[in-house]
């Protein structure tokens, strides 16, 4: 353990290998020394949505390269190589970018911690996957390079792909609204509180100025 000075009445203790902070600072008043819970519970809760926003856009990254893995083959049979509208496959088929592995010997393109979230080409939203909802969108708008168009022509998604993630409970889950399309470059917005009813209704990967590329670890 060590504590670390951070002002003359603040410190941060830290513990372990890591030196891991403790999220309650050390304070200092007219009775001695005590931790600041009520500090703590902020720092604890902006460490969560830290946490949940980097591994939305993880997902986001993620299915940008399944997506490129699937449309490398013809997973339907119709000598079309596109990209998959869902992302849990229709049992007994490859119509999605997940599919158990015990009814095929090849893997999917996408692990099943994102069929986990619930997401589909429908829009049905399941359980947040770490406090983010997530869904295919299935055409841009004019704001994107190449203007406006369906990324599904003859049903099949051969123009395009993207996919769109809000929190599902803002500001205690998530902060940032993030969106990615098949250039890979994830953009993101702070839509505020009304991002739990504007989350849903976007169905169109359509970013203008207010939208930001995030930020390259």
């Amino acid at each position: 353990r060590v504590v670390r000075p951070d002002g003359p009445d603040r410190a941060i203790l830290e513990i372990g290998l890591q030196a891991w902070p403790v999220p309650a600072p050390l304070v200092r008043d007219a009775e001695g020394w005590r931790f600041d819970g009520n500090e703590g519970v902020e720092v604890v809760q902006d460490r969560v949505v830290g946490r949940n926003e980097l591994k939305a856009i993880e997902v986001l990254r993620a299915y940008v390269d399944a997506q490129v893995e699937y449309a490398s083959e013809d997973r339907d049979g119709d000598q079309v190589l596109a990209y998959a509208q869902r992302i849990a496959s229709t049992p007994g088929q490859q119509d999605g970018l997940y599919w158990d592995v015990e009814e095929s010997d090849e893997p999917s393109p996408f692990g099943p911690f994102l069929a986990e979230a619930g997401v589909s080409a429908d829009r049905e939203a399941g359980s947040p996957y770490y406090g983010y909802r997530f869904a295919i969108l299935k055409r841009q708008g004019e704001n994107v390079p190449g203007g406006a168009y369906d990324y599904v022509i003859n049903d099949n998604m051969i123009a395009g792909f993207a996919m769109v993630a809000w929190p599902a409970e803002y500001a205690d889950s998530g902060v940032m609204t993030f969106m990615v399309n098949q250039r890979g470059e994830v953009v993101e917005k702070d839509m505020g509180e009304t991002t739990s009813e504007l989350g849903p209704r976007i169905e169109t990967y359509n970013p203008d100025g207010t939208w930001t590329p995030v930020e390259d670890d």
